[in-house]
């Protein structure tokens, strides 16, 4: 439909015959401009709707505006991308929170951006921001946006949307000073939102739609005042795919985005009007944003479903694809550029003579996604060339929905793991079984982590306080976010010296606590170690502990990795005035009238044994478990739980786990708080069940005339 530009009648101005002839003559050009610039701005009549029951039976379906309306060629919907569109009708007409995880290729964002033109063009929606990992993809959703409202069929059916849009022809400073029959239009067309014309009788008039990255600033206070100065605020939110291969990697990240989400993105209407939200998305990692959110336990506001693209593999899964099949496809000549074009056209050539046999029980998500353009047949083996050629770990990402997680992760403390032994207490609350109470504190160069453990005799454990000093006062945040810190606390100190009064400041509160248990009985913290391993602070920490009031429960605590190429600490020669234990811990005897005791231990053992604590089911002996009922609570505490992972090696006929921080987690503090609390429940005599309460047999010793004895003997 082509686009005119209508010029009214022009009228000659009227001008004062009584002014001076320079004066007429001015007033007269400057009006004669004026008429003339309103004539060129204004767009005259609309055109006529090309098919007013096409438009219609669009209305409240969204799948037929998607078939109708998209500029671009469709193949059909399969019944999951149905269900999908359906559930973004419900969250439009009803309102609610709902997550699609679907395979890359499924078309979310096209769906996304047609969403967005069918809710604004019929009115079901007013302001809608679409929300992307950041501001460039969204800014590409918003072009795309653009595209569909600049078609040519769409302005066919929706003139009163689309023809003043068309009539900027591409230039959006037209859109300042548009007017409709000498009315303005009142439409704004940017690189970050558009809002549609306001024309009388539109139902679309005035509606806004935003492109925003999740981490812009703009997310939080979203509204727009439209030019006629009505106030808008987001009623439907589509976010689309709102992290990156980076982010979800990040538990920072994640916390981050998930919060923006929760805070600034849920609650940008208000609280007298509801919000719904459709977060078309992909998983990319374990434990990643969209993986949390599709977890009923942690996020039952949230529903959602993962749709793989596999439903179920082929019977000739082994006996077809993964041998012969992938053979073909793999053996060509890599110096010939032409040779793998050869293979693959053999390999399917294989497929079609064995169709039947090697599709069959295969059931596929989308039997219409495939690369015809490739020499590919159909959507099952589409599926089976990116799994032969990209591997299980890209398919199971990029395909199903559902990613393997990390060689080095397996077998380690997962997230679900910690938040599944909430006991339910309230903080400080102690059980009655408790016997001892033991503390540790992490040292950092601006603040103090530390945990607070309860322990019964056979060492089931209950962690009832952790936290930070100074207190930080918000439930998330990393180190490098810490803002009131040590030297905030006690001004005028240096580093030592802040270290020094955090340390008495917090073993007093600790230590000056009366945790009381169930039963009414009053237990004090017996053992608090605290971190020596940092040389710039281990000075500060045993000059402390040798000179505190609490001097007899405060102690220097060191860590040592041992390997399984290292000594250990079994082989340990005892010293006179040393402490040794069979659980690989000793405490040194002190050198000179100032020395301090300081206990040391193989944080590999611990570790190992801490985990072994955390997979006991509560409720059985030797069990550990954290105060608290709802997930989001411990959510930083979960994250440092999880940030290290251990490899198994073998060395001097030993096997040992060696543990190691995983890669983006760079907060681990609390994990080592509660190893170093479980080092110190041993010290003070806590056992698991059945262990022997006794350290290692000793050796009897030899006596001088015995060892002579046996020389003269061998002689």
């Amino acid at each position: 439909m082509a686009i005119s530009t209508v010029v009214q009648k022009r009228e000659t101005p009227e001008v004062s015959d009584k002014l001076p002839y320079a004066e007429r003559h001015r007033l007269y050009m400057a009006e004669r401009s004026r008429r003339l610039s309103e004539s060129v701005r204004d767009i005259g009549e609309l055109p006529p709707v090309e098919n007013p029951e096409r438009k219609e039976s669009c209305r409240y379906d969204l799948s037929k505006f998607i078939f109708t309306y998209a500029p671009e060629g469709k193949d059909p919907f399969s019944n999951e991308h149905v269900r999908v569109i359906h559930r973004i009708e419900n969250a439009i007409f009803h309102g609610g929170r709902f997550v699609e995880a679907v395979f890359r290729g499924f078309g979310k964002s096209t769906i996304s951006e047609l969403t967005a033109v069918w809710a604004t063009c019929y009115g079901h929606k007013h302001f809608i921001p679409i929300i992307g990992a950041n501001q460039t993809r969204a800014t590409d959703n918003l072009d795309s946006i653009k595209g569909i409202f600049e078609s040519e069929l769409l302005l066919a059916d929706f003139p009163e949307v689309c023809y003043p849009i068309h009539a900027l022809e591409g230039i959006n400073q037209r859109s300042h000073g548009q007017l409709y029959l000498g009315k303005p239009t009142f439409i704004e067309w940017s690189a970050d939102y558009l809002v549609l014309p306001m024309i009388e009788g539109s139902a679309a008039a005035g509606s806004v739609i935003l492109a925003c990255g999740i981490t812009s600033s703009k997310v939080r206070g979203m509204k727009k005042r439209r030019g006629d100065g009505v106030q808008l605020r987001p009623d439907f939110v589509i976010i689309d795919d709102p992290q990156d291969e980076e982010s979800a990697s990040s538990p920072k990240q994640i916390t981050k985005r998930l919060n923006i989400i929760k805070k600034a993105i849920i609650r940008s209407a208000g609280h007298t009007t509801g919000m719904s939200v459709v977060m078309p998305c992909t998983v990319i990692q374990k434990n990643d944003l969209v993986d949390q959110l599709l977890d009923p336990k942690t996020n039952a506001a949230w529903q959602g479903e993962r749709i793989p693209f596999i439903r179920r593999w082929a019977n000739a899964h082994q006996t077809h694809w993964l041998t012969e099949y992938a053979r073909l496809r793999n053996t060509y000549n890599p110096d010939d550029p032409e040779d793998q074009l050869r293979a693959r056209a053999e390999a399917t050539a294989y497929y079609v003579a064995n169709r039947p046999e090697m599709d069959n029980g295969c059931l596929v998500s989308w039997d219409y996604c495939f690369a015809q353009d490739e020499g590919e047949i159909s959507a099952i083996q589409h599926a089976y060339n990116a799994l032969i050629d990209d591997g299980e770990e890209v398919f199971a990402s990029e395909f199903q929905n559902n990613p393997l997680s990390p060689p080095e992760e397996e077998g380690q403390l997962t997230r679900d793991e910690i938040l599944a032994k909430l006991n339910n207490l309230k903080r400080y609350d102690v059980p009655t079984a408790c016997e001892k109470m033991t503390a540790f504190i992490d040292v950092q160069g601006v603040c103090l982590y530390y945990v607070v453990c309860g322990w019964t005799a056979d060492f089931t454990g209950y962690i009832v306080d952790y936290g930070v000093f100074p207190e930080q006062h918000k439930p998330y945040f990393s180190l490098r976010e810490v803002t009131r810190t040590l030297q905030n606390n006690f001004p005028g100190t240096g580093q030592e010296g802040a270290w020094r009064a955090g340390f008495d400041a917090l073993t007093t509160k600790l230590i000056g606590r009366e945790w009381r248990r169930d039963d009414g009985t009053v237990l004090r913290i017996s053992r608090v170690l605290i971190d020596a391993n940092d040389g710039n602070a281990a000075q500060t920490v045993y000059d402390f502990c040798r000179q505190s009031p609490h001097a007899a429960i405060v102690m220097p605590s060191r860590g040592k990795g041992i390997t399984a190429s290292s000594a250990p600490f079994s082989d340990y020669r005892r010293k006179v005035g040393d402490r040794v234990s069979e659980w690989n811990w000793r405490i040194p005897a002190g050198k000179g009238r100032t020395a301090v005791r300081y206990i040391l231990f193989d944080t590999n053992y611990w570790k190992s044994f801490v985990r072994s604590r955390w997979r006991v089911a509560k409720g059985d002996s030797g069990s550990l478990s954290v105060f608290g009922r709802r997930p989001e609570t411990v959510r930083m505490f979960s994250e440092h739980m999880v940030s290290e992972y251990s490899v198994r090696t073998e060395g001097r006929g030993r096997v040992v786990d060696e543990w190691k921080l995983r890669a983006n987690y760079s907060e681990n503090h609390f994990w080592d708080c509660v190893v170093g609390c479980a080092v110190a429940a041993s010290e003070q005599g806590i056992l698991l069940a059945g262990t022997s309460a006794n350290n290692r047999p000793r050796k009897a010793p030899i006596k001088l005339s015995e060892l002579r004895q046996k020389k003269l003997t061998r002689v």
